[in-house]
């Protein structure tokens, strides 16, 4: 390879390229993601070291100022394929299974969600491909939204934003999800419930905050979950699908 072919290569002109066409464009916090991985060669041969594949969202921030900044956070990683050389204009394909983790935020609000994939070359910059995806409920958040809705708790928005506590999940943000009592008998008790869940393969822990008519909320929730769990913390298995309404309306009465 020429000097002049290695140093455009180097910076991208004419090297490999990596596309990923994924099956699906929606999936549920749990799921499986099945991709294929094309990789095309550029103008000359070169050795790939490795092929990622990772899972990003946004969340935000308010720095010092009071700025609200958005930042990204890497939810997994992991690594497809072994070294080889791939020649000028060849292409390979490779297919790729990952598992959407537990704790992958719902889109909407200001959460979004992509898959990256990327090639490792040395000593020149690393082609890459980014695939937004919509995440949606799974089955047990799914019916915990149901419960919601049948007691009169309309969803209102959804923000992921940094909290000053760890969450269990290990991410260094939560998603808050605001409802309001538009109908049912806390319409006259409650004005808005704080939502923040954190879910797992068979069950889900559901963090909730009241705002009553007459006391206000007593704290922000993602500020607070380690001080009084027994207050705030609903903990859902799969058997509590059926009766989930009666468990969340009994939680909150008990909470007011």
């Amino acid at each position: 390879m020429s000097f002049v072919k290695q140093l455009l290569s180097s910076v991208g002109i004419g090297a490999a390229k990596v596309d990923t066409i994924l099956l699906n464009s929606r999936y549920a916090p749990g799921d499986t993601i099945n991709a294929t991985v094309l990789i095309k060669g550029g103008k000359n041969t070169q050795a790939i070291d490795a092929i990622y594949f990772s899972v990003h969202c946004t969340y935000d921030e308010e720095d010092d100022d009071g700025n609200i900044v958005e930042r990204v956070c890497t939810l997994d990683k992991t690594q497809i394929g072994e070294h080889f050389s791939i020649a000028p204009g060849q292409e390979q394909e490779f297919q790729v299974q990952l598992k959407l983790p537990y704790n992958t935020p719902l889109t909407g609000g200001n959460s979004q969600v992509w898959i990256a994939t990327g090639l490792d070359i040395r000593f020149a910059l690393d082609p890459k491909d980014k695939d937004r995806i919509e995440v949606v409920p799974n089955n047990l958040i799914g019916n915990l939204f149901d419960a919601f809705a049948e007691l009169g708790l309309e969803p209102i928005t959804a923000h992921s934003i940094k909290t000053r506590c760890p969450l269990r999940s290990g991410l260094p943000f939560a998603q808050i999800f605001s409802f309001k009592a538009t109908s049912g008998k806390y319409r006259s008790r409650l004005d808005e419930v704080e939502l923040i869940f954190t879910c797992y393969e068979e069950h889900l822990d559901a963090f909730i905050e009241l705002e009553t008519k007459t006391h206000g909320v007593s704290g922000w929730l993602a500020d607070k979950l380690d001080l009084n769990e027994s207050k705030t913390k609903l903990c859902i298995t799969r058997d509590d699908i059926e009766n989930l309404p009666m468990l969340l309306n009994d939680f909150i009465a008990s909470s007011l």
